[in-house]
């Protein structure tokens, strides 16, 4: 039986605090990857929040949204007009730009040189992922009074 010790504890903290948490203490792909995350996973709620209006079978589209990425979630949520095209253009920004980040910092290990990113662009790919994350948060909540009304 596994015990307390063996086991790892999330703290009681939002997933934004979280990131800014990372962000703030130079860990900088963790708190991108967290904040992306986060977004991917509230796409996913919405798109189940709105097809549980129209049917009740939901654990089937839980398990086929499993095999949808952040994009296909965005895509999708444009689509049904759900998000206005200036926030898809942004969801598709801080998509492009975590990517070019993180991937500039991971695959250094192949290259002979250090990679770098300039806090500035830093910063703002992690404030366009803050805003968004609060956009989709509050989409989430009036989806969800819409819904119960």
């Amino acid at each position: 039986m596994l015990q307390q010790r063996d086991m790892i504890q999330l703290k009681s903290m939002t997933t934004h605090e979280h990131a800014k948490i990372a962000f703030k203490n130079g860990f900088y792909i963790e708190g991108l990857q967290i904040l992306h995350g986060n977004l991917e996973i509230s796409l996913r709620i919405l798109i189940i929040m709105i097809r549980k209006e129209n049917y009740a079978d939901s654990r089937e589209i839980e398990d086929l949204l499993d095999e949808f990425n952040y994009l296909r979630c965005t895509k999708l949520l444009f689509i049904l007009g759900y998000i206005e095209k200036d926030t898809y253009d942004k969801l598709k920004e801080f998509n492009r730009w975590k990517n070019f980040i993180i991937n500039k910092m991971l695959l250094h290990v192949f290259k002979d040189d250090v990679p770098t990113i300039s806090t500035e662009q830093y910063e703002k790919t992690f404030l366009l992922g803050e805003i968004l994350n609060e956009q989709i948060l509050h989409l989430l909540e009036t989806t969800h009074q819409d819904l119960d009304a």
